[in-house]
C-alpha cells in the first residue's frame, strides 16, 4: 500500500519494523562522521555570514549522492526520481544525523558553489580582540 506522505509512511514503517532498528543501521556512519569531527577545532576558522559576530569551522564529508541512505538529490517540488521508501529512509537518516551531532554542537550544511557538497561544521561566538593570539578568542557557539 502506497502512502502519498513520507511522516504517513515512516509512521506505518516504523510500526512493521521498528524505527530503532533502522535508526540504529546510522549509527556506524555517524560514528565515522563523529571520528572526523575531533579534528574540526584545528580547521581555519571563516566568517559566518549568519552571524556577524561568529565564525565557523567545517570538514568537507563528501557528495550526498554517496552519504545519504537514498543516494540521490530530490527537492519536494521535484521528488520523481525517489520512492517514498527512499524519502523516508532520507528523512530518518537526516533526523538521525541532526540529533546526533547536534548533542556536540555539530552540524550539517550544504555547500554554496554546489548543493551536493556535505559540509560538518561548528560554529563560535567571538570573543573580546584584545589578545594577540586569536585561537584565544574564540568558543563554542551555543547551541539550544
Amino acid at each position: 500500500m502506497k502512502r502519498q506522505d513520507t511522516y504517513e509512511y515512516i509512521e506505518l514503517w516504523g510500526k512493521r519494523h521498528g524505527i530503532e532498528r533502522i535508526t540504529n543501521s546510522f549509527q556506524d556512519q555517524l560514528n565515522r562522521i563523529l571520528a572526523l569531527a575531533e579534528g574540526i577545532d584545528s580547521e581555519e576558522p571563516y566568517k559566518d555570514e549568519d552571524n556577524p559576530d561568529g565564525v565557523m569551522r567545517s570538514i568537507y564529508l563528501g557528495s550526498i549522492l554517496s552519504i545519504t541512505p537514498s543516494g540521490k538529490f530530490y527537492t519536494p517540488f521535484a521528488n520523481s526520481n525517489v520512492s517514498l521508501k527512499e524519502a523516508a529512509l532520507d528523512e530518518l537518516w537526516w533526523d538521525y544525523m541532526i540529533k546526533g551531532l547536534g548533542e556536540r554542537c555539530l552540524s550539517l550544511i550544504s555547500g554554496e558553489g554546489d548543493g551536493l557538497d556535505l559540509f560538518l561544521v561548528r560554529y563560535y561566538d567571538v570573543l573580546d580582540y584584545e589578545d594577540e593570539d586569536e585561537e584565544e578568542t574564540i568558543k563554542w557557539f551555543p547551541r539550544g
